[in-house]
């Protein structure tokens, strides 16, 4: 049985590499609304303007 909904997708190869982004750029992303820091340093989301953490 197939699902009509997810047919498109193609299916993963052996060779397609690991994982996405890596985890260190967790550091980057802004704990309130999700945005990305691109440029540091800074002490607040550019976008929502909460304070971010030290470091």
């Amino acid at each position: 049985m197939t699902d009509p909904e997810h047919r498109d997708v193609p299916a993963r190869r052996a060779e397609d590499p690991d994982g996405g982004d890596p985890a260190c750029w967790a550091a980057l992303l802004c704990q309130e609304c999700g945005s990305v820091v691109e440029e540091l340093p800074t002490a607040t989301c550019l976008r929502c303007g909460a304070p971010l953490p030290e470091g």
